[in-house]
């Protein structure tokens, strides 16, 4: 890892991708160093003492992304799920990243961009947060109906007329405390979420009718 990583993280001032060019320039060992940046840098500074040298230009990185855009994307989900299933170690998460991004970007200017844009991601930094449960449609509707009578209960509480959050969410834990067995409770909770997800489409969909109604 580079000695001046955190002077540089914590302090820089220039563009990100310019400081991530620096960095690939002069590291010795790029995971861990981009891992520290990840996971430590702070983007609006209010001490910028370390000069960046602008190598990148804003144009040269907005046309870069519009090139690779799908090429990143693809390469970091496909890295992503490797990791969140579990089938990498979770140490390894960065340097299978940095490998796979170096192998495609030969080019120190386009890895920068590239490694840039991950940082921009939503699930970056990585956090691992187990070995998910996975099963098949016909076990999954197995479950199912076995926990209709808790499910139905999920659906009623979440239309029910609660006045603060902490009421629906203390009846809805109570819900999922009293489901046996562990797969159970996972497929329940799972229509929870599909719940949810379908109030928040239904919402949306409402707020885009409204906006259409307006114009």
């Amino acid at each position: 890892m580079l000695n001046n990583i955190n002077d540089l993280v914590l302090h820089y001032d220039g563009e990100i991708y310019n400081l991530i060019y620096k960095v690939i320039g002069e590291s010795g060992d790029l995971s861990a160093d981009y891992q520290f940046i990840c996971e430590n840098l702070v983007k609006d500074q209010t001490d910028r003492t370390v000069a960046i040298e602008q190598v990148i230009s804003a144009d040269e990185y907005t046309q870069t992304v519009m090139i690779y855009k799908e090429s990143i994307e693809g390469m970091l989900t496909a890295v992503l799920k490797s990791a969140i299933l579990g089938m990498i170690p979770e140490a390894d998460f960065y340097g299978l990243l940095c490998r796979k991004f170096r192998r495609a970007f030969d080019n120190d200017k386009e890895l920068a961009v590239a490694l840039t844009k991950v940082l921009e991601d939503d699930r970056i930094p990585f956090i691992y947060l187990g070995k998910p449960l996975s099963m098949d449609n016909e076990e999954y509707r197995k479950y199912v109906d076995k926990n209709r009578e808790y499910i139905n209960k999920i659906y009623y509480a979440l239309r029910a007329d609660y006045s603060q959050k902490t009421e629906v969410s203390s009846v809805l834990l109570n819900i999922i405390d009293s489901v046996d067995g562990y797969e159970d409770k996972v497929v329940v909770l799972s229509q929870l979420l599909n719940a949810l997800t379908k109030d928040r489409l239904s919402t949306l969909k409402d707020l885009l009718d409204k906006l259409q109604e307006t114009e």
